[in-house]
């Protein structure tokens, strides 16, 4: 059975995988877009797996880092109609570097803070449910 090793950098750029990863599945015109701007708050991940990097326990204690990924598309969507691809593997250390203060500025709470859409994006949320 052959086994995927980790990357030996892989906590320099994990962040970022994510971000790409997410930015290629929430593109315009996917039903997984269209249920993100659909939600009524942003996302938060909540798990009961001790994962506090992408999520946050039950108690709310975690970073939810996939939740203010999620949260960030949301945003860009918002204002632009567009979401931008993620960083090609071999800028994903610049990224990275890039995403970390700007996650950490905003923390968790942020996550929960709902954005505005504007009035077509939302009677077209409202069909989504």
């Amino acid at each position: 059975m052959a086994t995927n090793p980790i990357r030996k950098d892989w906590e320099e750029v994990a962040i970022a995988a994510m971000d790409s990863f997410v930015r290629q599945k929430f593109q315009p015109g996917t039903p997984e877009l269209e249920r993100l701007m659909a939600m009524e708050c942003p996302p938060v991940e909540v798990n009961n797996w001790n994962d506090r990097r992408w999520g946050v326990e039950m108690d709310w204690t975690g970073k939810n880092a996939l939740g203010l990924l999620l949260s960030m598309i949301r945003w860009e969507y918002a204002r632009t109609g567009k979401v931008e691809p993620g960083a090609p593997e071999p800028e994903w250390a610049e990224r990275q570097r890039i995403l970390v203060p700007l996650l950490n500025r905003v923390g968790p709470a942020a996550s929960r803070t709902p954005i505005a859409r504007p009035p077509a994006e939302q009677a077209q949320a409202s069909l989504a449910l």
